[in-house]
C-alpha cells in the first residue's frame, strides 16, 4: 500500500537476514519504486520478475526516462555505460552451498576480482581468439528490443545468448530477425549458453538449438563456442554486461576471462 506522499522505507537484507541498508524511496505506485541512495553499490533482483511481472517493474536513475525492468541490461548498457552482472538470481541461493563456483563467481564479480571461466569443448564450435565488450542476455528481449531506446550496438563486441521455454521454430526466427537487423555479422564472437525446456511442434523442426544457431551464423568468420555454463539452470556463471572479456575457443576447452 503506497501512502499519499508516495514515500517508503526500502530494507536491504544480507544472506543471514540481517538489515544490510534502509534507505527512502518514492512510490508511484506499488510497482514502481524510485530509490536515491549513493551508499548502494549494487542492487540485485531476489526472482524472475524482471521478465514476467505484468506490471513492468521500473527503475529511475535521477532521469525521467522511465526504464522497463524486464530490459534493464540492455537499457543501462546503452544508455547509461553502468556495468550490469547477468547472474543467478538470489532465489537460487536456496539451492546451492555459498562456496558452490557459480554463487562464488557473484561475488567475486562484485568485488572486483579478477574472472576465469573454462568449460568444455563442443562438436559445433569454431576456434579462435576474440576480446571486446561483453553483451548480450535473453535471444527473446534481444529480439524484442531492437530499434527501441534500448538497443543496442553490437559490433565488434562478444554476444551470449541463452533462453528458456520457446518453440524451436521461434529460435530461428528471433535468430533471423536479429541477422536481417545487421546485429549478427561484425561480432567480435558469440557465446551460446543454456537453451532450457525448447519445444518443439507436432511436425519436428528437423534440428536441435545448437544446430538452428550454428547455421545462422556459419557463414561467419568469428569464434564461436556452444554449451556455456549461463542461463537458466544452476550451472550459471556471473558475467559483466559492458565489460572487456577475452575468449579463448580451442579443440579442447573455451576460456573466458
Amino acid at each position: 500500500i503506497v501512502p499519499q506522499d508516495g514515500k517508503i522505507e526500502v530494507t536491504f537484507f544480507n544472506n543471514l537476514g540481517q538489515v544490510a541498508l534502509t534507505t527512502t524511496a518514492i512510490a508511484t505506485h506499488p510497482a514502481h519504486v524510485v530509490i536515491y541512495d549513493n551508499n548502494l553499490s549494487s542492487l540485485y533482483g531476489l526472482n524472475g520478475l524482471i521478465k514476467s511481472d505484468p506490471e513492468w517493474y521500473r527503475i529511475q536513475f535521477k532521469m525521467p526516462e522511465l526504464v522497463p525492468q524486464h530490459k534493464l541490461h540492455a537499457h543501462i548498457y546503452s544508455n547509461f555505460k553502468i556495468a550490469c552482472l547477468h547472474a543467478p538470481m538470489a532465489a537460487a541461493f536456496n539451492e546451492m552451498e555459498e562456496s558452490e563456483e557459480y554463487i562464488q563467481s557473484i561475488y567475486n564479480s562484485l568485488t572486483g576480482m579478477h574472472q576465469l571461466y573454462k568449460t568444455d569443448a563442443h562438436s559445433l564450435n569454431k576456434t579462435g581468439i576474440c576480446e571486446g565488450e561483453l553483451i548480450g542476455g535473453n535471444l527473446s528481449l534481444l529480439a524484442h528490443i531492437i530499434g527501441t531506446k534500448s538497443d543496442i550496438n553490437i559490433k565488434n563486441k562478444i554476444l551470449f545468448i541463452e533462453d528458456i521455454g520457446e518453440y524451436k521454430y521461434n529460435i530461428d526466427r528471433m535468430l533471423m530477425q536479429l541477422k536481417r537487423a545487421g546485429k549478427l555479422e561484425a561480432l567480435a564472437g558469440l557465446i551460446v549458453g543454456n537453451f532450457t525446456e525448447m519445444k518443439d511442434t507436432i511436425i519436428p523442426f528437423g534440428k536441435n538449438t545448437d544446430e538452428i544457431i550454428f547455421d545462422a551464423v556459419k557463414e561467419y568468420n568469428y569464434p564461436v563456442c556452444f554449451d556455456f555454463p549461463v542461463g537458466h539452470t544452476q550451472k550459471n556463471y556471473a558475467l559483466k554486461i559492458g565489460t572487456v572479456y577475452k575468449l579463448s575457443i580451442n579443440n579442447d576447452a573455451v576460456v573466458l576471462e
